[in-house]
Formats: structure tokens, C-alpha cells, sequence
């Protein structure tokens, strides 16, 4: 029973064949379809539209994969556009304020002829929490010397305490090793301007041994008195913050701020030479 029962099935397996075969042949041939086709056309269109059907969604999901590998690749291209935009408004931007900081040292070197400068730019900067040292481009083979000092426009940044062939090491005057002789440009009164640990880390630095009666005003201008041969007279040191009494009692002393953002510093200026009576 098992064997005749297959076969009735090989036998019906082959007949549905045949009728498609004879089914795909007349719609070829152009013949007219038969009863037995119709009928089995009929009987087949349910499966017909269900593999129609079947046939669009993968075409629909073809369809969405290759427009989504589209946008995803549009998409990419609209970043690297973007990031290519940013970058040129970004070097633009660097562009124009170092045209800015050029026009503005032209300006400088009109009113003091005597200065000889070298520009710089800095290429590293020390992570030791008690130092405010950085590390320029330039050395002995551009003309800078130790002691030379470093400014940016008309403002003091620090001088030169190393150098190499084609590098230099800068000390910025908040370095707790810093100390500068100083005025109040306002009053002529001598100060120090130096150092110091805790506001370094602020950006700010300590202007020492002011007089106890002292005339000094928060606002007031500190420049550098030109005394000893490392810096120029008349260079800008930065502004009192405010005016505190040192706990001897015997003077005050003044928390400054300088103008130059040294946490944002990309270029400098090396004074290689100078007219100590500026």
C-alpha cells in the first residue's frame, strides 16, 4: 500500500507538470488554452499571486537596500564635506588672526624701530603643574639667545631660558620662577612682578612690594621698568585685579591678570635685540 500510494503521488506530481508544461507551451505558442488548463489556471492563480506578491517584496526590499546603501553612502559624503568646511573656516579663521596679530606687530615695530624681531610658533608645551613652560620653533640658527624675551603684540609673555639649533624654551611670566621689575604705569611706582603657584593656575600672577600707602588702583596698567638687560621698557605686563596688604604689614601687594591667554597661545614674537633706553 505504501509503494502503490507514492507512486499515485509521482504519477499526480507528474501530471501537474505536465498540464504547466502544457500551460507555459500554449501561452508561447500563442494556442488557446484548454478546459483542463483554465481550470487549472484558475486553481493555480492563488498561488501565482501569492509568489507574485512575494517576487515585489523582494524587489520593494532590494529596492530599500540599495537606496538605503545610497543615502548611507550620500550621508558620508555630506560629513566629510561638512568636516572638509570646517576645517577651512577653522584655518581661515587661524588665518585672519594671525594676520591680525602680524598687523598688529608691524604697528609695534613702527613705534619701536629698535626692536628686532623673530617670529615663532609654539610647538610644545610643559603638563608640569608647577611650570607655565612652553617650546618654540626657533633657536640659535634664527638669532635667539638665551634671555632673549617673547611678546605678542605690545604684551610681555616671558623669555628664553633654553635653546637648541632650531628650538627654545620659553619661561611665561606666571612661572613660579618668574620675577620682573615692574611699574605702575599710572603712578611710576617700582614693583615685582612674579610668580606665583596658587593663581598661576588662574592665569594670574603677584605684583609684590608696593608701597604700604600705595596710589595703585584695580585697572591699573603694569609695564616692565627696563631695568637689567632681558626685557624692554614699556612692555606690557598686565592689570591689577585688586590690592591686598602683605600679613608683615610693611607693604601691599597686587593680584594681576596678564593680557595674553597662554592656555590659547599658538604664536610668538622673540625681541633678539633691543634699545635698553627704548
Amino acid at each position: 500500500m505504501e509503494g502503490s500510494g507514492r507512486k499515485r503521488l509521482v504519477v499526480f506530481i507528474l501530471l501537474i507538470a505536465l498540464i504547466l508544461a502544457g500551460i507555459v507551451v500554449g501561452l508561447v505558442s500563442g494556442l488557446t488554452a484548454t478546459p483542463v488548463t483554465g481550470l487549472l489556471s484558475s486553481a493555480l492563480s492563488p498561488i501565482q499571486q501569492a509568489m507574485n506578491n512575494a517576487k515585489n517584496r523582494v524587489l520593494d526590499f532590494y529596492a530599500y537596500v540599495n537606496n538605503y546603501e545610497i543615502l548611507k553612502a550620500e550621508n558620508e559624503a555630506l560629513k566629510q564635506e561638512i568636516s572638509d568646511m570646517r576645517r577651512l573656516i577653522r584655518n581661515a579663521e587661524k588665518d585672519s588672526k594671525e594676520n591680525e596679530i602680524f598687523r598688529n606687530q608691524l604697528g609695534l615695530r613702527q613705534k619701536r624701530e629698535d626692536f628686532e624681531l623673530e617670529s615663532a610658533y609654539i610647538i610644545a608645551k610643559d603638563d608640569d603643574p608647577y611650570s607655565n613652560i612652553f617650546t618654540i620653533n626657533k633657536g640659535e640658527k634664527h638669532g635667539v639667545k638665551e634671555n632673549d624675551c617673547v611678546i605678542i603684540n605690545d604684551n610681555l609673555v616671558g623669555f628664553v631660558t633654553m635653546v637648541s639649533w632650531t628650538s627654545a624654551e620659553i619661561i611665561t611670566i606666571i612661572d613660579t620662577s618668574s620675577e620682573i621689575g615692574a611699574i605702575v604705569s599710572r603712578t611710576g611706582e617700582p614693583a615685582i612682578a612674579e610668580g606665583n603657584y596658587v593663581l598661576m593656575r588662574d592665569q594670574l600672577f603677584k605684583l609684590s612690594y608696593l608701597d604700604k600707602d600705595t596710589y595703585a588702583l584695580a585697572g591699573d596698567e603694569i609695564v616692565t621698568s627696563g631695568l637689567g638687560d632681558i626685557y624692554p621698557p614699556g612692555l606690557v605686563i598686565g592689570v591689577i585685579n585688586e590690592i591686598h596688604a602683605e600679613d608683615h604689614g610693611v607693604s601691599n601687594y597686587a593680584i594681576c591678570s596678564s593680557r595674553v591667554d597662554f592656555s590659547s597661545l599658538t604664536l610668538v614674537f622673540v625681541v633678539k635685540n633691543f634699545d635698553i633706553e627704548g
